[in-house]
């Protein structure tokens, strides 16, 4: 519902291993999106433009271009990762 005709954006979905459900995710997703954004901001090297109920939005600038993605934090809800945490 956010196209806009002759300019386009990708979308990132980053699984976080820590949370085990959308609920979790959802009770910490203001934590979580100040976290993503200072991150990126200092050390990612991306613009930070905005954010939305689900996502983080920046710009990353290469090569003379710029491109927006947003960037979606999510869980594993398949539970199919092969990444285990240590105690």
């Amino acid at each position: 519902g956010t196209a806009v005709k002759g300019k386009s954006d990708a979308d990132l979905v980053v699984f976080l291993a820590n949370y085990r459900s959308i609920f979790d995710l959802s009770l910490h997703l203001r934590v979580i999106f100040a976290e993503m954004k200072l991150y990126l901001g200092r050390y990612g090297g991306c613009v930070i433009t905005g954010t939305t109920r689900h996502a983080v939005q920046v710009s990353v600038h290469c090569h003379g271009h710029s491109h927006d993605v947003d960037i979606l934090p999510s869980v594993d809800i398949l539970k199919r990762s092969t990444c285990t945490l240590l105690p």
